[in-house]
């Protein structure tokens, strides 16, 4: 007999048994017992946080990804300490660790508190409303963005949608809307900021864009696409803000239990960036890894890291004013992290967490192959159509992207799937951009998007299948 329980395919959390709880219990013990690690966790950290884990995450980075490890200067004295501008204007109390000396990629990264925080920073510091013409967001677009970008004063004309296409972005699209900007949009004379922060830059644009399982579509931008858009980003002085949070959750999108190992995950755009030739005179880069640990240990962390194509990023985005007053934002937890990834904890997590999630993501893409298909409903983004079995494809992150069929109102739909069948989906005309959702391919009101992550495993197919008996009885009435 099914349980009545509600089923949750809406939240895009992870599920309490896929979070370490028993190896932060053991960090945190071990930095506690540890007088000198545990005074100074507990004190106010340089603004670009703590050393310790801006240099673990670099190696962890570069063995992830396969990047070449960017020696430091022969000379001890000519080493990059820690960036000047994260201390600018501060006077640092005795507490902070100022002697640790970073190697060139460690002096890339600052820690943040996740990567909302990282994007909120990023517009703090990089753009003017005097200068920057539009906040560019890849669409369907994880919904928060777009507050984010409105409460920094980017919104109405301000803030415009990018629709996908079989490689991730509509590069054409993207191209021509930046050139129709550029015509109306009349840079005024002086900075409305008066006071601009020290070591930054105003970005004529911004792209906001998820490259490897896009939220919620799921889209893998292909590499092609990634050098194109580092192209165009050069070419109209944008900055790319790339949230790398799901690119080492990633596997087969066969049907078999077997977790085969991959490859590196794609270059990300700011590798793409820190490569290419014709990078930009300023140092700045036309690009940046905007990184969390939410999905890869839990969202109540609240540490991530935005890492640049030089030191000079870095600075800039450490240069926020509230982590300026107050310091990295996740101090504490920060040198928790720091242990994690320098044992190698967070690295094994990881690959045990790939092998739960393609078992989650096995039951619910079968689900629903098996259960909704049959009633016209189609599989966008990520892995699509049918027979996914057959596919030597790669999936991976947190979401499932249906179109409904004959346009049903993906609203109304939820609503009665709640109400009447005990299922929670996300309607589509969530992840619109806000205020430029009426063109084509930036309106999504018959799509629903199902998270695999949240909810208990043997729970998941249940979902679907309620979902599925709704639309049902949907279908019928001929609503």
């Amino acid at each position: 007999m099914e349980n009545n329980k509600p089923v949750d395919l809406f939240t895009g959390g992870p599920n309490h048994a896929l979070i370490p709880t028993e190896a932060v219990s053991h960090f945190t013990t071990t930095l506690l017992s540890n007088p000198t690690l545990s005074s100074r966790s507990l004190f106010y950290q340089a603004p670009a946080g703590p050393p310790r884990l801006r240099i673990a995450l670099a190696r962890w980075l570069e063995r992830s990804y396969e990047l070449p490890f960017l020696s430091s200067p022969s000379s001890n004295d000519s080493a990059p300490k820690e960036p000047k501008s994260a201390t600018q204007g501060s006077i640092l109390p005795p507490g902070i660790d100022t002697t640790t000396r970073l190697d060139p990629r460690a002096a890339r990264i600052c820690i943040t508190g996740g990567a909302s925080q990282g994007l909120a920073a990023l517009l703090a510091q990089f753009t003017d409303p005097a200068i920057t013409c539009a906040i560019w967001v890849v669409a369907p677009c994880y919904h928060q963005t777009c507050q984010i970008i409105a409460k920094a004063g980017f919104f109405g004309t301000r803030l415009r949608g990018v629709p996908e296409d079989g490689e991730g972005l509509n590069l054409e699209f993207l191209e021509r809307e930046m050139k129709a900007c550029e015509r109306k949009f009349e840079k005024k004379e002086g900075n409305v900021m008066e006071w601009r922060p020290p070591g930054t830059k105003a970005y004529r644009h911004v792209v906001c864009c998820v490259p490897s399982f896009s939220n919620p579509s799921g889209k893998l931008m292909s590499v092609k696409r990634r050098e194109e858009l580092v192209r165009l980003a050069r070419k109209f002085d944008a900055l790319l803000v790339a949230d790398d949070v799901y690119d080492f959750l990633r596997w087969q999108s066969g049907y078999s239990r077997t977790t085969v190992p991959l490859g590196p995950p794609p270059p990300r755009l700011v590798d793409i960036d820190a490569t290419l030739p014709g990078q930009a005179a300023d140092g700045f880069g036309n690009a940046v890894s905007n990184g969390s640990f939410s999905k890869l240990v839990g969202p109540g962390v609240r540490t991530g890291w935005i890492e640049g194509v030089s030191e000079k990023m870095a600075e800039g985005a450490a240069g926020y004013g509230a982590a300026q007053s107050g310091g990295c934002p996740s101090s504490f937890v920060a040198e928790v992290l720091a242990g994690m990834v320098e044992s190698g904890v967070v690295e094994k997590h990881v690959q045990w967490l790939v092998a739960q999630m393609k078992e989650r993501w096995r039951r619910v893409r079968s689900a629903v192959e098996r259960e909704l298909l049959p009633l016209g409903v189609e599989i966008k983004g990520g892995v699509e159509g049918k027979g996914v079995s057959k596919r030597s494809g790669i999936a991976g992150g947190y979401f499932i992207w249906l179109r409904l069929p004959g346009g049903l109102d993906a609203a109304a739909v939820a609503e009665r799937a709640k109400v009447e069948d005990g299922v929670f989906v996300a309607p589509g005309g969530y992840y619109e951009v806000w205020g430029d959702n009426t063109r084509e391919g930036l309106m999504f009101r018959d799509h629903v998007r199902l998270c695999f992550v949240w909810d208990d495993e043997d729970r998941l197919e249940v979902g679907v299948k309620r979902l599925a008996r709704t639309l049902r009885r949907i279908l019928k009435e001929g609503m």
